[in-house]
């Protein structure tokens, strides 16, 4: 049985190519490909939910192996091929996580199990390492992240994890299907659709496009989430909708509006901003702290997180990883996405 399986990265096209994929779904069933997306949320019931998360951590990686061998030899008695689309599967997204690739060894031995039985095709989706480290930190201080964008970056992308070592620990598997975000921005994710569809044999993906999905928030939710993290609150934004887009406003304000900025800090002293733990109780901050919390959002959003001398030695960190992708696969990360 033929199994292709997308590995990420995490904020390089993966919940695209999954949109893409679930809206092909059918014209894939009908051609007897099984589809798996995103298993780590569960929304899919399936043992191979085992090669993600806890599972794949707490049990030996060849037990692992043998569970998901099963699980194909079940699915082949109805199914001639199977593709599985998970960012998660080499490890959770780096930052208060840990650092990225954390699962790639059990997860490779678990490829191995696979490969013995399988015609299999790992497909990765690289990005430049500094859009792709600011995309990563971003979403990490959505969640809390207290450390600044160097610190974080070091801890997220370590020597030892380069992108090399990954495509080289799965090209000991299986020859890999490499790509670039940068690339799939330039054809709309063409080369590699048109590689997954000769490798399935199929004929399903006759408009050969990616969309644009889960793009990357406003500068000023990500360091409004950090802020009042560093406060030991929470902010919750689903009562207050129109609070979102009136942040963008004022973000892109060269210089914010009284109104605007009144209403802002009404709506975060009121119930927006709250305690992490604990009752809600009372308003969290007074007025005039809500809205002297948002000028220093406001004015962090829209200053760069590094230096350009630090960036150029994040860029020169991984040069050679860059080089050898340019060599061996043909990748281009010259150009930040």
């Amino acid at each position: 049985m033929k199994i292709a399986i997308h590995v990420g990265l995490h904020r390089a096209a993966s919940t695209a190519l999954q949109h893409y994929l679930e809206n092909h779904r059918k014209a894939l069933e009908a051609e007897g490909v099984f589809l798996l997306t995103d298993l780590s949320s569960g929304a899919q019931p399936s043992l191979l939910g085992v090669m993600v998360g806890d599972t794949l951590q707490a049990e030996n990686a060849d037990a692992v192996g043998l569970m998901v061998q099963e699980e194909l030899a079940r699915l082949s008695e109805n199914w001639r091929a199977v593709v599985i689309s998970d960012e998660n599967l080499p490890g959770l997204m780096p930052g208060l996580n840990g650092s990225a690739f954390a699962k790639l060894g059990p997860l490779t031995q678990v490829l191995g199990h696979i490969a013995h039985r399988h015609e299999l095709l790992p497909l990765i989706i690289l990005r430049e390492h500094t859009a792709w480290l600011k995309s990563l930190y971003r979403i990490a201080q959505l969640r809390g992240e207290a450390a600044d964008f160097m610190t974080f970056s070091e801890n997220a992308l370590r020597p030892a994890t380069s992108f090399r070592h990954v495509v080289e620990q799965l090209s000991g598997i299986a020859p890999p299907m490499v790509e670039s975000l940068e690339a799939i921005r330039t054809d709309g994710g063409r080369r590699v659709l048109t590689a997954l569809e000769l490798f399935l044999n199929s004929g399903a993906f006759k408009d050969k496009m990616l969309g644009r999905a889960n793009a990357a928030p406003h500068a000023i939710l990500p360091t409004l989430h950090q802020q009042a993290a560093a406060l030991n609150a929470k902010i919750s934004l689903r009562e207050r909708p129109g609070l979102q887009h009136l942040l963008g406003r004022l973000a892109r304000q060269n210089v914010q509006d009284a109104t605007d900025l009144q209403t802002a800090a009404r709506l975060l002293a009121g119930n927006v901003l709250r305690p992490r733990n604990g009752p809600d109780g009372g308003p969290f901050l007074s007025l005039q702290e809500a809205k002297a919390l948002l000028l220093r959002c406001l004015a962090a959003a829209k200053a760069p997180l590094a230096s350009p001398a630090e960036i150029a030695m994040l860029r020169q960190r991984y040069a050679s990883d860059r080089q050898w992708l340019a060599e061996h696969h043909n990748i281009d990360l010259e150009n930040p996405s």
